[in-house]
């Protein structure tokens, strides 16, 4: 199942994205109500998506009823709308907490001439993003007026649907919602303030503020559900620029697995439903290269069985 977020008269609302059409349930919630087995339900689970996510597993049976239903009237624009014309939002706007892994491809580790440690002499290199970095298909991603150097990450992100504490490996997936794809825009070179001496820990935490800034992690264009793809360590992943490729790798040269970092993670923290933990990128960044973003290039990433985010880049105006 495809499950997106729109907007529509101004109110946000969750799809279903079904070939060429979102199926708006909120919409089709009220329009089937009477024909539903059992239509009482909060008035707001087809509007705010971390709390869809905690209660997916009770509202599924009546997504399922609503679109069995809307088969048979497959353009009703009552609660239809082509997916050409739908301004799709990104599917998790302000999520409860945004985890990113660091230096999860050994190839991009590498193409920083950095060193490559053996797993059992490491652990995930977990940094956080803000709610404020969350933007959807078509962004924009703004340029903000201290950057220097921005860069691009394609990476696959795990969207958590059920509260996760001390799991172990093989139980991880199952805590699981689904999948998306992110982008873990870095400003490579920030330096805020002059300084007229670094201190020991000033260069990590210009990188980690560099990772930040408003609109610096774009998501969707929607979660694939965790049934529909049976294995997360065996997608293609692709980004390019301006339709030059720059990223083209597979989810299986993770460092550490989706279902390991889960585990891990939740060994500090309790990871809880419409979480986000974005895994990490393959090599094809360009601050090796000394490239980066302008204003008014256009980014996009695909991953296998989830679909394509596209953004356009945009200089903030001051």
């Amino acid at each position: 199942m495809k499950i997106g977020l729109l907007e529509k008269n101004k109110q946000p609302g969750i799809c279903i994205i079904q070939n060429s059409t979102a199926i708006l349930l909120p919409e089709a919630f009220k329009y089937f109500r009477k024909q539903l087995a059992a239509p009482s339900l909060p008035f707001h689970i087809f509007s705010h998506p971390p709390f869809f996510i905690e209660h997916f597993r009770k509202v599924k049976k009546t997504v399922l009823e609503i679109l069995a239903l809307a088969e048979k009237e497959p353009k009703n624009p009552a609660f239809t709308i082509p997916l050409s014309k739908a301004r799709l939002k990104a599917p998790i706007p302000r999520p409860g907490s945004i985890y990113c892994l660091a230096r999860n491809y050994t190839d991009h580790i590498l193409e920083f001439q950095e060193k490559v440690m053996e797993q059992d002499k490491m652990v995930p290199p977990v940094f956080m993003k803000p709610q404020t970095c969350v933007t959807g298909p078509g962004g924009p991603v703004i340029l903000p007026k201290v950057g220097r150097q921005i860069d691009w990450e394609a990476e696959l992100a795990v969207v958590i649907g059920k509260k996760a504490k001390y799991v172990a490996p093989e139980k991880a997936l199952n805590h699981v919602f689904g999948y998306t794809c992110m982008m873990d825009i870095s400003e490579r070179g920030l330096k805020i303030r002059k300084r007229t001496e670094d201190r020991g820990r000033d260069k990590f935490f210009d990188w980690l503020n560099g990772k930040w800034m408003d609109t610096f992690a774009p998501q969707g264009p929607w979660i694939v559900t965790r049934e529909e793809i049976k294995d997360p360590q065996a997608l293609d992943i692709t980004l390019s620029v301006n339709g030059v490729e720059k990223q083209n790798a597979n989810t299986g040269q993770m460092i550490f697995s989706v279902a390991e970092i889960i585990a891990y993670l939740s060994q500090i923290v309790t990871l809880m439903p419409g979480d986000i933990i974005s895994t990490g990128t393959p090599s094809g960044v360009g601050a090796p290269q000394g490239t980066f973003l302008k204003d008014g290039d256009t980014v996009d990433m695909s991953i296998e069985q989830i679909g394509s985010l596209k953004v356009k880049v945009k200089g903030e105006k001051v």
